[in-house]
């Protein structure tokens, strides 16, 4: 949630053309269609190259999400250890395939969402609406 004082926007454009193209250039040099994979190349790119003012880590969290659901995934991790992770990766603390590890297991395919009433979209909504 974005708060009064706080700047808005795009901080730089390159970083969030590079952020945002890093998908396709790692699916291609890597020759991987894995969507968890390329799922944690977007979160890394996103987090670390800030290319917003602020909420960079919020973004790469949201972005991925989605990334995830238009992919047939659900991202399931709850919201604390998204926030430990997310820092964990701007901090290097943590590197991209342990990301993927993390992601491997915080996820679940959306077939077996669509037997429970594939709401998982209003779910991210909700979330990302109390961050």
């Amino acid at each position: 949630m974005k708060t009064p004082d706080e700047i808005c926007g795009v901080f730089s454009r390159e970083s969030l053309e590079i952020a945002q193209q890093s998908v396709a250039t790692y699916r291609y040099y890597a020759q991987t269609e894995d969507v968890i994979t390329l799922a944690s190349v977007l979160f890394e790119s996103l987090a670390r190259n800030h290319p917003f003012h602020n909420a960079n880590k919020r973004t790469a969290v949201v972005a991925t999400s989605i990334f995830m659901l238009m992919n047939g995934y659900e991202l399931t991790a709850p919201g604390d250890d998204l926030v430990e992770i997310a820092v964990a990766v701007v901090t290097r603390t943590v590197d991209r395939e342990t990301l993927e590890d993390f992601l491997y297991h915080w996820h679940r395919p959306i077939d077996e969402l669509e037997a429970l009433g594939n709401d998982s979209l209003r779910r991210l909504i909700d979330r990302t609406m109390l961050t």
